[in-house]
């Protein structure tokens, strides 16, 4: 297994495209810009500002809560806010993450405190407004610029849907190895599904010596950890991912396995396992981020015992084969179907 820490570029795997980096900070300077001309100098509760790009240009005292965990940024599925104070909420990317999310900021902020939410127009936010009521009011749209809108409503007296256990809904999901009951919270992956990409990947997974440790790498919810533990009962399982409120899922979803909440290996970095599997995120936002995809390869290496393999689906047209080769001594696809490939590494 090569333990190599830079590519034949001599340059390091890095984030192949920085649409998504550049997005979120014209979104958060559009939203500074708003939240300043109001003029207070009351603390702020940022909400989904992982870039720290809010953060940075305001000026006023700032508390956060982040769901999803960035860098060296803690992630907690729900928010606590001592201070009197208002709030700016990043628009998340699915509707019902969203309205948990407006409850959870209610649930904290007094009445007559002010939310800000903001995002650019091809995601959505020109009609967010209507979904504020009951529990804001005076919704208003404080400023457009540059594709971007900034919406500002005041915290009525309506009671919150609140904690994130009042969220938690309980189904079915149809695994591989039969229905499974199944735990959901508002947009965690994939919602109830067994997505076909991670079916894929557990149709080709080679076989799982009894006691193995297993690693999988953005878990969401556990689907893929459910399905190898149906094949595989005896293997001992991580589960890994950024995402507070699927951590919250998987722990129920997928009992006695070692769950870890952070961005990427920082959340594990002294786990070593006989095998990573991953149907990794590859998208922030509408634009792509491959940067968990790539630092998945550079450092899984780091994390496997002596022969042991990594084995990650990615959709087809993602150019994964040179990370690989420059990771590890064997890769091969071991399934292409022309929309998702199966890629194993040793």
């Amino acid at each position: 297994m090569k333990r190599a820490r830079r590519g034949r570029s001599g340059r390091p795997l890095h984030r192949t495209d920085a649409r998504s980096d550049g997005r979120e900070a014209l979104v958060a300077e559009v939203a500074a810009e708003a939240i300043e001309v109001d003029g207070a100098d009351r603390p702020i509760l940022l909400a989904d500002d992982t870039d720290g790009a809010l953060e940075a240009a305001l000026d006023r005292p700032i508390h956060r809560w982040d769901r999803m965990a960035r860098g060296d940024r803690p992630a907690t599925a729900w928010p606590v806010f001592a201070a009197e104070g208002d709030a700016a909420l990043r628009l998340p990317k699915a509707k019902a993450a969203l309205d948990m999310a407006l409850h959870a900021l209610a649930s904290v902020l007094a009445p007559g405190a002010a939310l800000w939410l903001y995002g650019a127009n091809d995601e959505g936010i020109r009609s967010v407004g209507k979904r504020l009521d009951p529990l804001f009011t005076e919704a208003d749209t404080v400023l457009i610029k540059r594709r971007c809108r900034v919406w500002r409503a005041l915290r009525t007296e309506a009671p919150p849907r609140a904690p994130l256990a009042a969220w938690r809904s309980e189904t079915r999901i149809a695994l591989p190895g039969g229905p499974t009951p199944w735990i959901e919270y508002p947009g965690v992956f994939a919602a109830g599904r067994f997505d076909p990409a991670t079916a894929a990947l557990v149709e080709a997974m080679a076989p799982v010596a009894p006691g193995a440790r297993v690693l999988d790498f953005g878990c969401g919810a556990g689907a893929l950890a459910a399905a190898l533990r149906q094949r595989a009962p005896e293997a001992r399982l991580h589960l890994l991912d950024a995402d507070a409120v699927a951590i919250e899922a998987a722990r129920e979803n997928v009992p006695g396995a070692d769950v870890h909440l952070g961005d990427g290996w920082r959340a594990a970095p002294d786990v070593r396992v006989d095998r990573v599997v991953s149907n990794p995120p590859i998208h922030r936002g509408k634009g792509e981020d491959f940067g968990a995809l790539a630092a998945l390869i550079a450092e899984a290496p780091g994390h496997l015992k002596a022969g042991g393999l990594l084995e990650l689906v990615v959709q087809s047209q993602v150019p994964v084969r040179a990370w690989l080769d420059d990771r590890f001594a064997r890769v091969e696809a071991v399934f292409d179907d022309g929309r998702f490939t199966v890629w194993r590494a040793r």
